[in-house]
């Protein structure tokens, strides 16, 4: 009888210690998005989208590497980096002797780091987007991806700072509130203000008729969810630890 493995890993590595993990569903969407492109646009078409996805995924990858490097910097241990089909998330133990605010600083450096590489990749195709204006997204060449990749990563950058869990929000609210407050009841606090935050987006979307912002509120729903059930399930006992997405 075939048995499937409940966690199936497709990399493993360390980099300076740490270790790194690419879960196997990882590699689903730029599957999917080169199936897509190739039904449009041939071979170029699945070539352009799937090379977006992983590109987005390596723009994934320095937004985690910016929650890393500030915890180093910070003196904290990085204990784990995964990567799966619903994003990707750092985890840092924290010391008995951590500052009140560097819960706050390893949450922010993820975004800021985004944001500077958002920045980056906007200033270099803007030449391009002023010549050719938002048609430029209908090219399949390098600087319609340098375009495509900057506005992607600032709606992911709006994205990630909605204050509801697992998302960087949640986090920097969280850790804003616990130098004010107990930790349990900053947790308590920021679990209720998001779930009213996916509430008020799917009202909103339900009273402008917004099917595809439904769907994206419901599917960011599941995959916390599934995000929060799985940190559940694989959690490792250790003296503090936070998980920064």
């Amino acid at each position: 009888m075939l048995r499937l493995r409940q966690d199936p890993t497709l990399i493993q590595a360390r980099v300076r210690g740490v270790p790194i993990q690419i879960h196997a569903s990882a590699m689903l969407l730029p599957a999917m998005a080169g199936l897509a492109g190739s039904i449009s646009g041939g071979l170029r078409g699945a070539l352009f989208l799937s090379g977006f996805l992983v590109l987005l995924n390596f723009c994934g990858a320095l937004h985690e590497a910016g929650h890393a490097g500030m915890a180093r910097l910070l003196g904290h241990r990085v204990t784990r980096v995964r990567m799966s089909g619903v994003g990707m998330y750092v985890q840092v133990s924290h010391p008995a002797n951590a500052g009140r605010w560097d819960e706050l600083l390893i949450a922010s450096g993820g975004p800021v780091c985004t944001a500077l590489l958002t920045a980056c990749l906007g200033w270099a195709s803007l030449p391009a987007l002023a010549a050719r204006g938002l048609l430029i997204v209908a090219d399949r060449d390098a600087m319609a991806m340098l375009a495509i990749l900057a506005g992607s990563n600032l709606l992911l950058t709006v994205f990630n700072l909605l204050p509801v869990p697992p998302m960087d929000g949640a986090h920097m609210l969280g850790a804003l509130l616990a130098v004010y407050l107990r930790p349990a009841q900053a947790s308590r606090l920021v679990s209720t203000f998001g779930q009213a935050t996916i509430i008020a987006i799917l009202l909103v979307a339900v009273a402008l008729g917004a099917n595809l912002l439904i769907l994206g509120t419901v599917w960011f729903a599941c995959a916390t969810l599934f995000i929060l059930s799985y940190r559940t399930r694989h959690a490792r006992p250790a003296m503090s630890q936070v998980n920064a997405g």
